[in-house]
């Protein structure tokens, strides 16, 4: 099977889980891997300051150009952290410019508290919008505390694809 990881990270949590579950699925798939980024991304202060205004906006930032093509694979992962309870602004765009027609797409989702059930939701009617199916999902507490935790659910996570 061929599967297609795409993420965003900003602190590295969601890009951890993200090659956690490309290792797992690599046995006998071909696994590629996608991140996403933001075009003049800032720093994790500027970030929370100012790029976090842009999540609850629902805004579509400018990013890095990747390739939208999502024909030549079977199955997608994307992956995002919470930010005030919804997707990263850059994944926003890469919704935007992507079509999932005909695809099935499982959606894993990083946060240290709360808003997770909900982008989700949200992340699951855009694809649908654009003619996916989301087949599963996992909610994944980051943090200090969830460190060890938080990879053994992206292991169980993918093992189940």
């Amino acid at each position: 099977m061929k599967i297609l990881i795409v993420y965003y990270s900003k602190t590295r949590k969601t890009k951890e889980i993200a090659h956690t579950m490309a290792n797992e699925l690599a046995d006998g798939n071909e696994v590629k891997l996608r991140r996403i980024k933001m075009k003049g991304e800032r720093n994790l202060l500027a970030t929370y300051l100012l790029d976090t205004k842009k999540a609850i906006r629902r805004e579509k930032p400018e990013i890095e150009v990747i390739d939208f093509d999502h024909r030549k694979y079977d199955l997608i992962l994307l992956g995002t952290p919470v930010w005030s309870a919804n997707p990263a602004p850059a994944i926003n765009t890469y919704l935007d410019r992507s079509d999932f027609r005909d695809k099935k797409v499982a959606l894993f989702v990083t946060l240290r508290l709360m808003g997770g059930e909900k982008v989700v939701k949200l992340l699951t009617e855009e694809i649908e919008k654009r003619g996916g199916k989301v087949t599963n999902s996992v909610i994944i507490k980051t943090g200090l505390f969830h460190e060890k935790r938080m990879i053994e659910e992206a292991k169980t996570f993918a093992s189940k694809l």
